[in-house]
């Protein structure tokens, strides 16, 4: 499942990652932030959410929302 959250105004990225991460401890078990510099490939976050349940399934740390 997946989000888009759209302000009326830019108000500039950090207000808007504040947004995604507050929406995402209320909603998602991970968040992934699209920059525009950046490119998105297809099924990149299916990879991304694949990574991080094998690093916690080794009992590796994973980071968590603060």
């Amino acid at each position: 499942m997946s989000f888009l959250l759209r302000n009326e105004e830019n108000y500039g990225g950090a207000k808007a990652v504040n947004q995604g991460i507050l929406f995402a401890k209320a909603s998602a078990r991970y968040a992934f932030f699209l920059i525009t510099m950046r490119k998105w490939i297809p099924f990149s976050s299916e990879k991304l959410v694949e990574f991080m349940e094998e690093k916690e399934a080794k009992g590796e740390k994973v980071l968590p929302f603060l």
